[in-house]
């Protein structure tokens, strides 16, 4: 696992400083999802000022296109559109976007391309990623650095497992800010439950080494989550390490990770862009796609997929999904893996929704109407918390459990038969 972890940070170390130093600043983080698969998550950001705008009115607008490849072979795509208004290539603004895709572990080389305004502009980069083995007991992730990390959906734009977030894929920090904050988020796997554990999170950089925090505590589950935040308003300028440990104390055994920072008096400055971030081009469209465009689709060989998806792309709705995706994070605390979300980005968003409590014979449940299209969807709360399974719809093809009717009030099963 040392060795892992070791050849990790080299890369990540090389690939960052190359980055910095073009107009791209790019990272990237494994997190496991369970035996040999992980999800990688990738975030980039872009100065405003470099990017190639065309000007109509008060506004200046662009286009972005991001290709990964992956052993030369096409990963993933984004498109976007961009707008903004005039002068804010002259502030000190960067815009900030990341996508993800699962992969199993192993060392593996990508390329990954973006191309600005079909073509005025292309940058590449060219490099390796590491997907880790996390079974080792215990077991951590890398780190993922954070302009802001906590609960406000508002001041974040990203979330993962309870946490809101910006990421920082430059990792510079600016000391002259009103409260100066720097956030960190780690995850912790194959911990002893309902044992002891300790970690230990310090800060190394200009000829010293301090203790940012230490605690001992009982493992509840299996795997956690570490978010740290600390202050950079007292250090100097210059490039820092963050080294954070985890001990399992039943075990005596011990993982390590440590990642390179910056302070400046100008950090990184973000606008985050508007993602579709964790769900790939391909996943929305065979949720939105109807069955006649996914059987086309899935007689296509593996090289003219992503064309298709880019042509289907080009003619779709994009504000429309754009607005069925940001309800999906209003609303749902940012999980667009679950069953709503992927009725909302298919169907859209239901004219009525009647919240059932639970009660004597009737479990916790969701009610939702489609006027126009006479659709119905019930979701049903298995432990009366967390997000709730698609119990039955009227729809042609939507999930429905046998018996379903024993879960819900009898007055308002004798109105849907």
């Amino acid at each position: 696992m040392r060795l892992s972890v070791i050849f990790y940070f080299l890369l990540t170390s090389s690939l960052l400083n190359l980055l910095i130093s073009s107009e791209l600043a790019f990272d990237y983080v494994p997190f496991w999802v369970g035996e040999d698969k992980n999800f990688i998550e990738c975030y980039f950001s872009l100065p405003y000022s470099s990017l190639p705008f065309s000007l109509k009115g008060d506004t200046l607008f662009t286009s972005l296109s991001l290709y990964l490849y992956i052993n030369n072979l096409l990963r993933d795509s984004i498109s976007r559109s961009l707008s903004a208004p005039k002068g804010i290539e002259m502030a000190n603004l960067s815009i900030i976007d990341g996508f993800g895709f699962f992969q199993k572990e192993g060392v593996y080389p990508f390329e990954l391309v973006i191309v600005f305004d079909k073509g005025k502009k292309k940058l590449n980069l060219l490099d390796t990623f590491l997907s880790p083995d996390f079974r080792e007991i215990p077991s951590l992730s890398p780190i993922l650095f954070a302009t802001y990390l906590g609960a406000d959906s508002l001041k974040g734009r990203f979330y993962r497992n309870g946490f809101w977030f910006n990421p920082n894929p430059k990792r510079s920090f600016n000391r002259s800010k009103e409260k100066g904050l720097a956030y960190a988020y780690l995850e912790v796997y194959n911990l002893t439950e309902n044992g002891p554990y300790e970690v230990d999170y310090r800060i190394k950089g200009n000829q010293k080494e301090w203790v940012l925090g230490q605690k001992v505590d009982t493992a509840r589950k299996r795997n956690l989550v570490l978010p740290i935040s600390f202050s950079v308003l007292g250090m100097k300028e210059g490039s820092y390490t963050l080294k954070v440990s985890v001990t399992d104390l039943k075990t005596k055994k011990k993982a390590e990770r440590e990642k390179v920072f910056w302070v400046e008096e100008e950090g990184l400055a973000g606008e985050i862009i508007d993602s579709l971030l964790f769900r790939s081009q391909e996943e929305v469209f065979l949720i939105i796609a109807s069955e006649k465009e996914k059987k086309n689709y899935e007689k296509l060989s593996p090289e003219g997929k992503p064309f298709y998806l880019k042509r289907y792309f080009k003619d779709v709705d994009y504000p429309e999904i754009k607005r069925r995706v940001d309800y999906i994070d209003k609303n749902f605390a940012g999980n667009r893996k679950g069953e709503r979300a992927r009725i909302i980005l298919k169907y859209g968003i239901p004219d009525e929704i009647e919240s059932h409590t639970f009660k004597e014979n009737v479990r916790a449940h969701e009610h939702w109407y489609y006027r126009d299209r006479n659709y119905h969807f019930i979701f049903m709360y298995i432990r009366d918390v967390g997000e709730p399974v698609l119990l039955w719809s009227n729809v042609k093809g939507e999930r429905n459990y046998p018996g379903w009717e024993r879960f819900v009030d009898p007055d308002e099963y004798e109105e849907l038969r």
